[in-house]
């Protein structure tokens, strides 16, 4: 079997080379963070498993038909680039020592639970994703929770929102103040002129509001990948993914979801594998985060 850690790829037929790790790079500002568009990244945490685990792992993944099955093509070596985001939270001017790990690629939020990485909610994922005037439209209906959608603006963009989950377009039927006031008057009006009760015909107005679908995202400990992760320096052997997603957004995302300041620290690596299977119809993708956990 091949060396995993000699390549960036391995087939189980032929080995195959990738090419060097290169090293996202930055101008420094100084260290104004939050500016940050590409982070130098210095630091990986440290693959848990043997070359042969891995392989052993996929191998045990691959599906299995009537007639033949499939083939492992190659299994990737790559970093997710994840970017540490301080959340400040100050109590009786204690300061607490909160973190989140963002992935700078794909955007999940991650948390370990039971000796294992999780993704967690999509809720920070689907925010980055959106075009920026409907980021913007979203950050305004956090703040105020509803809106009426003449003020709101786009409908475009509120289907935006609608699609993914994030706010919900609604009907209200109901008179304007000033139809109930003019209503009234002219009934009683009517009643004193012909000594019989008038009943007011008050029209109603149909209204298009749109509010806020925003799901609550907790920060503890079991988000603090660093507590419970070895680290090292990145290997050449593993090629980074590109970076998606700026720090600075991904800042502003968090600060209005946690109602709380928050600060970008830095970048780190976290290794995945990402293997290709193979049949005569097409090629399936598998992928196992699996860092060292330390004891």
């Amino acid at each position: 079997m091949a060396d995993l850690r000699s390549d960036t790829r391995l087939s189980e037929a032929q080995p195959r080379t990738l090419g060097f790790l290169h090293l996202l790079k930055y101008m420094n500002s100084g260290r104004m963070a939050e500016l940050i568009d590409e982070p130098e990244i210095k630091r990986a945490f440290t693959s848990g498993k043997t070359d042969s685990e891995i392989m052993e792992y996929f191998r045990g993944k691959r599906r299995k038909f009537l007639i033949g099955g499939e083939k492992i093509a190659e299994i990737d070596r790559r970093y997710f680039p994840i970017g540490r985001f301080h959340i400040k939270n100050i109590k009786e001017d204690v300061e607490s020592r909160d973190y989140a790990y963002v992935n700078l690629n794909g955007g999940e939020l991650y948390y370990v639970k039971k000796h294992s990485i999780n993704g967690g909610s999509n809720l920070l994922k689907k925010i980055l994703e959106l075009p920026e005037d409907a980021k913007k439209n979203l950050f305004n209906l956090m703040s105020e929770g509803s809106a009426d959608m003449e003020r709101f603006g786009s409908k475009d963009i509120a289907n935006i929102l609608e699609r993914k989950g994030l706010a919900n377009v609604y009907s209200i039927r109901k008179p304007s103040l000033a139809d109930i006031i003019v209503g009234e008057i002219s009934s009683s009006l009517q009643s004193f002129a012909t000594g019989k009760a008038v009943v007011s015909n008050i029209p109603v107005v149909e209204k298009r509001r749109i509010r806020k679908r925003i799901g609550k995202i907790k920060i503890n400990k079991s988000y603090n990948l660093d507590n419970f992760l070895d680290t090292r320096i990145p290997e050449s052997g593993f090629d980074p993914d590109k970076i998606t997603y700026k720090p600075k957004d991904v800042v502003e995302v968090l600060a209005r979801l946690l109602k709380r300041d928050v600060v970008y620290e830095d970048a780190v690596y976290l290794p995945y594998y990402k293997c290709r299977y193979v049949t005569e119809k097409g090629a399936r993708y598998l992928t196992l985060i699996s860092p060292k956990f330390r004891k």
